[in-house]
């Protein structure tokens, strides 16, 4: 699988705004605009349970949840 460089999907074409690239590729200089860079994998547990928190509903429809959330966070510490 090759990744996707989210550069080359242009706003005109449906891609993603300059902002959520420079959020994706330079979190420094958007900061400002966003509360968490995904890229900081030690703040990740806090970000996860700030979602939970904030979707509290969602735990029903999907009761894997929580299990994905474990095996994400295992890997992430390998």
């Amino acid at each position: 699988m090759q990744p996707v460089n989210f550069r080359y999907l242009f706003p005109n074409y449906g891609g993603l705004t300059l902002l959520f690239i420079d959020y994706i590729y330079n979190f420094k200089s958007v900061k400002e605009f966003y509360n968490h860079d995904f890229n900081d994998f030690d703040n990740l547990p806090s970000l996860i349970e700030t979602v939970l928190k904030n979707y509290k509903n969602r735990g029903g429809s999907c009761p894997s949840f929580k299990e994905a959330k474990l095996l994400l966070w295992k890997s992430l510490r390998q």
